[in-house]
């Protein structure tokens, strides 16, 4: 070619901080690709390695994003936890294991909770005691402590009449004749005196008098009446408590009556054994009370007992007549006991 020819244009490659004319690096970069002697796997090992090892992961491996999700394995995975070797336990050292060392147990147990409980019960009692022994009194006192109402003295009866006089002497010469077949006393009512010959409990009690009497030819009614104390009769302490021990003998005496059915049968033993006990105590109450009156219901008391008595050892008709005479006199003296202000207070 010839010199006017124009010249290509100088141009320059920076690479690596370093300057190259263009024709030259491209000479040298068509030089390497065709030498075949270069690896370029070795050159480049350490960024293939480790391309390939993420495009080859196990699939056991974890990534962050399976941190959540999947279950990952114990360092410890293959090792075995030792344990000591057991032993099989046979014959009479098996049976007292399973056996009797679990019954002994269960002894002991209930042996400590028995005791434990028996104590317990046994300091409530010991308290309870001690309350009394520092009160100074016993139950018994303290039942009596309490006060006496005046309704707690009033006795309910059924009585049977057989009549009703101005004149107290013409109602003794009636009532002494009744006497010589069957019993019979004299009463003061608010209309005159009074004559009656039988004393019952309830109204069924006292119908089975009202016929008897009846069927002797009487002409006899029931009349219900109770018998109240006066007013200041409580005020005298060991008086009230007397009448009370009377009354609950005589509500005792008055069942007695009518269990034996006009002397057809006994009383109970039940109701005799009653009675004694309240006997006792109404005697060994009132011995201490200085009044006359108390005297006399005592003494008529006496007589019921022992009739009563006699009636539960035979019964008869005149048994239970001689019963219910002495039982008449013991209701109108008891009337006339709680109707009674004299006495010491």
């Amino acid at each position: 070619m010839s010199d006017n020819k124009k010249q290509a244009p100088h141009v320059t490659v920076t690479f690596n901080g370093k300057k190259h004319n263009l024709d030259e690096w491209t000479r040298k970069e068509t030089a390497a690709d065709k030498d075949k002697s270069l690896d370029w796997s070795t050159a480049f090992s350490t960024e293939l390695k480790s391309v390939d090892e993420h495009a080859h992961a196990p699939s056991h491996l974890l990534t962050d994003q399976d941190a959540f999700v999947k279950r990952k394995h114990s360092l410890f995975r293959g090792k075995r936890i030792w344990r000591p070797k057991q032993h099989q336990i046979s014959g009479p050292v098996r049976i007292i294991r399973f056996f009797w060392l679990p019954a002994a147990a269960a002894v002991v147990v209930g042996l400590v909770i028995g005791l434990s409980m028996l104590t317990i019960f046994s300091q409530q009692n010991h308290a309870v005691k001690d309350t009394w022994a520092n009160s100074g009194k016993s139950p018994q006192t303290e039942e009596k402590s309490q006060a006496i109402q005046n309704q707690d003295l009033n006795l309910s009866v059924y009585l049977i009449q057989a009549g009703l006089f101005g004149s107290k002497s013409k109602a003794d010469q009636i009532a002494s004749q009744l006497r010589n077949h069957g019993p019979s006393i004299l009463m003061a009512t608010p209309g005159g005196t009074a004559i009656f010959v039988g004393v019952a409990e309830t109204d069924a009690g006292a119908s089975q008098l009202l016929t008897r009497d009846k069927d002797q030819g009487l002409t006899v009614f029931k009349k219900q009446m109770q018998f109240q104390p006066a007013t200041g009769f409580l005020n005298n302490k060991k008086q009230a408590n007397s009448a009370l021990d009377g009354k609950k003998l005589m509500l005792a005496f008055l069942a007695a009556s009518e269990e034996s059915q006009n002397g057809a049968s006994s009383p109970s033993k039940k109701t005799m054994q009653n009675m004694d006990k309240l006997y006792e105590k109404c005697r060994t109450n009132a011995a201490s009370t200085n009044d006359n009156t108390v005297g006399r219901f005592l003494a008529s008391v006496d007589q019921s007992k022992n009739a009563a008595q006699k009636l539960a050892a035979s019964h008869s008709e005149a048994q239970f007549v001689q019963f219910q005479q002495s039982l008449l006199e013991s209701v109108s003296e008891y009337g006339v006991m709680i109707n009674s202000t004299n006495g010491k207070k």
